[in-house]
């Protein structure tokens, strides 16, 4: 239940982000667990959960934060990395991992044992 669950939310993670998918990289940063990638038409934001769950958004133009309430097991933060290579950004948690191509900012969800999870589809 809770893996359907996990799924379930970066499936809308992944449509509320198919705006972003024609949009080249520019630059990336970590600050905590936060990663934020700038692209020519906004920013890509993925912010840990969970060891299994990223929240995704992408803005175009700097906006007010709401308060979120989001259901997690434990309160502990996870450990976040992020590997920039010449053509990929690796965004890995202890559980999953998301690749993000940087000519298209388009995002790719794996497990812990490198399965693809899901991926958005080219446009």
């Amino acid at each position: 239940m809770r893996k359907l669950f996990n799924s379930i939310l970066i499936a809308i993670a992944i449509l509320s982000t198919t705006s972003c998918t024609r949009h080249q990289v520019t630059s990336i940063s970590l600050n905590g667990d936060v990663a934020t990638i700038d692209t020519r038409d906004g920013k890509l934001i993925l912010k840990a959960l969970d060891d299994n769950a990223l929240r995704i958004k992408f803005q175009t133009k700097p906006t007010q934060s709401l308060p979120e309430w989001i259901y997690v097991e434990n309160d502990k933060k996870p450990q976040m990395k992020v590997k920039d290579y010449a053509n990929l950004i690796v965004v890995t948690l202890p559980q999953m991992s998301a690749k993000i191509d940087k000519t298209t900012a388009r995002i790719s969800f794996y497990d812990a044992d490198g399965n693809l999870i899901l991926n958005e589809l080219n446009r």
